[in-house]
C-alpha cells in the first residue's frame, strides 16, 4: 500500500527502513524524518507522517528486544541514571536545586 503519495513510498519500503535503523541501534528513537533521511527522501506535505508514526510503532514493537533477551541489562539511558525524575518530597519543596524553591 502506498503510504506517502509525494514520494511514492510503500508500507514495505518504510518498514524495511525502520528495520534497518533498528538493526543498527535497537534502542534508537525513530521519527518520520529519520526514516525519510535513511531512504534519501524528505517529507513534503507531511500528511503521511501520522501513518509513518504508526508503522514505526508497529515495527519497533515487533523488533524491540526485551530486557531479558539483552541479558537482563537495562538500556544505556537507564544505566546512566537518565530515568524518570525523582518524586518531590512530601513537603512540596524541590530540594534538588542549589536553593530550594516552592513548587
Amino acid at each position: 500500500m502506498i503510504v506517502c503519495q509525494c514520494n511514492l513510498l510503500s508500507t514495505a519500503e518504510i518498514e524495511a527502513a525502520v528495520e534497518r535503523l533498528l538493526a543498527e541501534d535497537p534502542w534508537r528513537l525513530i521519527v518520520p524524518s529519520t526514516v525519510y533521511h535513511a531512504m534519501g527522501r524528505r517529507g513534503r506535505c507531511c500528511g503521511c507522517f501520522p501513518d509513518v508514526v504508526a508503522l514505526i510503532a508497529e515495527v519497533t514493537a515487533r523488533m524491540q528486544p526485551s530486557r531479558a533477551a539483552a541479558g537482563g541489562r537495562a538500556p544505556a539511558a537507564d544505566r546512566a541514571g537518565l530515568t524518570a525524575p525523582r518524586p518531590l518530597p512530601k513537603s512540596g519543596v524541590d530540594t534538588r536545586s542549589r536553593r530550594a524553591r516552592q513548587v
